[in-house]
């Protein structure tokens, strides 16, 4: 078992490894932050490294030949000084891969130390990856030992893998993942109430989160308050279409705003009534994503064909991403919806 876990680094799978590391840094239609993208690109490398060592297991597995010791240093050698300098390519080409997606969205540059970053982060990923990869091989191993004194070796080697992976997946579902999805619940609910300095209440009454609405402030959370004071306002609507506008009604109740989705929902219909909602020619029930986020870029449109003659009204549901939501809390944005529907329509 120890030998596994301390075998050599497979010089295949460190060539498939790098390719992908370096695929993962160029550039995709939206621009990554340092942390995410060293996780992304540490990811790609284990999971491409563990198909080169698939495919060279499974070489020898059907007993094909392979090269000598002395031939296989120095090919591990060749391959580490290749990978090294791909790795290097990738990183240097990093920040001008990162600010030419920034400048066509118009976005600040990267800070200098971006490729650094990517590499502290990317790391320990892969080897944590690669580590548990063969924690896994090592134990399949061990398994299929003990069965191979009962059942032929062939057999005993798929019963190995098979009963190893049962057992992980268990570890896995049952500990590891609560325990992250945990901290990960911890740390995106104290993002989403966060109160930036640079955000403030607004003065006009007709707002949600103002000192006349419902609904505080504090209670819309990251995603909320950001929907609040959106653009386009009435002037930038005005600007636009050479006319009179008015001022775009946005109602946004956020998760902590009440404690059950009925009396979010409740709330929001209130707080539609208040600011005389039901009296726009357009209204629009907006779903959040898991955050709460509402994409401004999808509802300006409406809001500057209409001249500001709009209302809208958003429910947040969770302060996790979409994908994080689904897997823990699956029906609550469903519910949330069947709420606000049942109640604003």
């Amino acid at each position: 078992m120890l030998s596994i876990l301390l075998a050599p680094l497979s010089p295949f799978g460190m060539i498939l490894g790098t390719a992908a590391f370096v695929a993962a840094l160029t550039p995709s239609m939206i621009p990554r932050p340092g942390v995410l993208q060293g996780v992304e690109s540490g990811m790609a490398f284990a999971l491409l490294y563990g198909v080169g060592t698939g495919a060279r297991a499974l070489w020898s597995w059907l007993e094909l030949p392979v090269a000598g010791d002395r031939h296989s240093r120095a090919l591990l050698r060749m391959s580490i000084l290749l990978c090294l300098g791909l790795v290097a390519y990738g990183l240097v080409r990093e920040t001008d891969w990162q600010n030419a997606i920034r400048r066509t969205m118009g976005m600040p540059a990267v800070p200098a130390g971006l490729p650094v970053l990517i590499a502290i982060v990317s790391a320990p990923v892969a080897v944590s990856l690669i580590g548990l990869a063969r924690l896994f091989n090592a134990s399949a191993m061990l398994v299929s030992a003990r069965l191979a004194k009962l059942v032929p070796r062939r057999i005993a080697l798929l019963l190995g893998f098979g009963i190893t992976a049962v057992l992980f997946w268990t570890i896995a579902n049952g500990l590891l993942l609560k325990a992250a999805l945990h901290l990960l619940d911890s740390s995106f609910r104290r993002i989403d109430a966060l109160l930036p300095a640079e955000l403030s209440a607004p003065e006009d009454p007709f707002k949600s989160g103002s000192s006349k609405s419902l609904v505080s402030w504090a209670s819309l959370g990251a995603q909320g308050r950001e929907r609040v004071v959106a653009v386009p306002s009435k002037s930038d609507i005005s600007s636009v279409t050479g006319a009179s506008a008015m001022e775009p009604l946005r109602v946004y109740v956020g998760l902590n705003s009440a404690e059950t989705v009925e009396q979010r929902a409740a709330l929001a219909l209130a707080e539609l009534k208040r600011v005389s909602a039901f009296d726009r020619a357009v209204l629009v029930i907006a779903t959040p994503t898991g955050t709460g986020w509402v994409d401004p870029a999808g509802m300006a449109p409406l809001e500057i064909l209409h001249r500001g003659n709009v209302a809208s009204v958003s429910v947040q549901y969770s302060y996790l991403p979409s994908w994080l939501s689904l897997l823990i809390e699956p029906e609550y944005g469903a519910d949330t919806a069947r709420a606000r529907l049942s109640r604003c329509v």
